[in-house]
């Protein structure tokens, strides 16, 4: 059985507050320099695709294009200035490297933004999963970082393992991309490989990661969406992570989610909602999540602020599931008989029929009218699909998922027993 998937991620924290830190130098600044330790954000923590192995770099003139940047980290940090991108790619070689402390360009990170910026490396980065849940700072007299003291969860040597195996995975899934597709068809794709691969567990090891979505079949909503992001990166696809909260009966909680581009348009894809706690059956994926705007996904998303993060707009609504399967409401005429053939489809395929309405007025009367118990118009519905698709279906029997948020209806068939 599934759980449900949504993270609760640490927010970052001063723990310990201003101690002495001799780092040395003659300097007025190093006079007052400061250490601080501070709790990782871990469900943002994420690592970096590419490891960089070069050496005899002066780590203060790091030039951002020398590194092996993976591609998600280069669009995101194409709206860092200069300084910022230096920064950025000390911070990745460090990280990537296993170094225990990293030294930062001065004048460029303060203190007050330190969290924000890792957890801006390590959301592109969805390879370094092995950051560990505290890091310490050292800081100038003008409150600017000057370098980063980091822990490990793995060695260099478990990361790389680790990675080995990921890679390994993610190959066999990329293996199944059938010539011909368009990018909507691999995102779909990769989003039904990773529901069917893996189960929603925040007790597993390395349930943040996407070595431990894809490898071990247990994560929460952090390693559902590293590992769309690997995925999709490898097959040429723009993908990114959104950190944020999401709403579910009330109770706010951090989350993650990626923006994907499909077919040149940016849209959002939630992979762990679209894998919820149900009774349907472990082979049950659900779509509501899958190709849906802003507009749509602020219904029970919101994406937090980081001033080194700047998602894409997303408008469009031409990757949404529903509508590129003619599973689209837009008006009350359309519901029985649109909901009549996805039956007839599903009774042919999943077990599975989906609809979705244009809005919540069109979706209320669209309930009202398919499952009015004085009616029957949902049996109506069920023998109609069966003398189109025929099998072993029950025409008596049935269960019905509602999304109230995205106006959406999934109908569950039974077998005859």
């Amino acid at each position: 059985m599934k759980k449900k998937k949504m993270v609760a991620a640490l927010t970052a924290a001063v723990l310990i507050c201003t101690s002495g830190c001799s780092l040395g130098g003659t300097g007025e600044k190093n006079k007052n320099r400061s250490k601080n330790t501070f709790v990782n954000t871990h469900a943002y923590v994420e690592a970096s695709s590419e490891r960089h192995t070069e050496t005899g770099l002066d780590s203060r003139n790091e030039s951002f294009t020398a590194l092996e940047i993976p591609d998600t980290a280069e669009y995101i940090a194409d709206f860092l200035c200069t300084d910022e991108k230096r920064v950025f790619s000390q911070l990745y070689k460090g990280l990537s490297e296993f170094e225990s402390s990293v030294e930062l360009a001065e004048g460029v990170i303060s203190k007050d933004d330190i969290g924000a910026f890792i957890s801006m490396l390590t959301s592109a980065c969805p390879y370094i999963d092995y950051m560990g849940s505290q890091y310490t700072i050292c800081i100038d007299g003008d409150g600017y970082v000057t370098s980063v003291e980091v822990t490990y969860d793995k060695t260099a040597e478990e990361a790389q393992a680790e990675k080995e195996k990921l890679d390994k995975k993610v190959g066999e899934i990329l293996a199944g991309i059938e010539q011909g597709w368009s990018d909507y068809d691999k995102v779909l794709y990769f989003h039904d490989s990773i529901i069917l691969e893996c189960n929603y567990d925040d007790t597993a090891k390395n349930c943040y990661s996407a070595y431990g979505c894809l490898v071990e079949g247990k994560a929460v909503c952090e390693g559902y969406a590293k590992a769309m992001q690997i995925l999709c990166t490898k097959a040429g696809i723009k993908c990114i992570p959104v950190a944020g909260k999401a709403y579910d009966g009330g109770a706010v909680q951090p989350h993650l989610w990626n923006k994907v581009m499909i077919d040149g348009e940016w849209t959002n894809v939630d992979l762990t909602w679209d894998d919820p706690v149900t009774d349907a059956g472990e082979d049950y994926i659900r779509y509501d999540y899958f190709g849906i705007t802003d507009a749509e996904c602020a219904k029970d998303h919101t994406a937090d602020d980081n001033k080194f993060l700047n998602y894409p707009e997303a408008f469009s609504s031409g990757a949404n599931y529903y509508r590129r399967n003619g599973l689209y409401a837009q008006s009350g005429d359309d519901v029985v008989q649109m909901m009549c053939r996805s039956v007839a489809e599903a009774m042919a395929d999943s077990g599975y029929a989906r609809l979705k309405c244009a809005d919540s007025e069109m979706y209320d009367k669209a309930v009202d009218t398919l499952f009015d118990e004085n009616s029957g118009v949902i049996f109506d519905v069920l023998r109609r699909a069966y003398s189109q698709a025929g099998g072993d279906w029950s025409t008596s029997k049935y269960a019905v998922i509602k999304n109230d948020e995205l106006c959406t209806v999934t109908i569950i068939l039974y077998k005859n027993e």
